[in-house]
């Protein structure tokens, strides 16, 4: 596995959206240069439909 297996998601309106479409989280961490919280997703198919969900909205 490498970083394009995951989805970093620094909008905290987008990663809310994805909890209520029920994707889970791995984790949520800062980044280290510019401080910024980001949740952490595994990219699957249910990741996908709830983007392309959102993308709609």
């Amino acid at each position: 596995m490498d970083r394009s297996n995951f989805f970093y998601c620094y909008s905290q309106r987008v990663s809310d959206f994805l909890r209520t479409q029920g994707v889970q989280f791995i984790h949520i961490a800062q980044e280290p240069k510019s401080k910024r919280l980001y949740s952490l997703y595994f990219i699957d198919r249910h990741l996908q439909a709830a983007l392309d969900k959102y993308k709609q909205d």
